[in-house]
């Protein structure tokens, strides 16, 4: 006789390995994918903090361009 998954356990199949998964996993394999798990969050992190540092760059170089573009109108 199978069992279907509610929407709930599906949902959490979808996030990540299930306890039954993880208890029939190797070690090393669980270890590993937590390592590789955590190397792609901390590169996302860094992309989302180099975009948000190339968007400042672009807002403080428009900002000195209209100023110079002030400056220079006054002349």
């Amino acid at each position: 006789m199978q069992i279907g998954k509610n929407s709930n356990e599906t949902r959490l199949a979808e996030s990540g390995p299930s306890v039954l998964e993880l208890l029939t996993t190797p070690s090393e394999a669980k270890v590993a994918r937590y390592i590789l798990e955590q190397k792609i969050e901390s590169y996302r992190q860094k992309i989302a903090e180099s975009e948000l540092a190339l968007a400042m760059q672009r807002n403080r170089h428009d900002d000195l361009l209209r100023q110079l573009a002030k400056e220079e109108a006054q002349d």
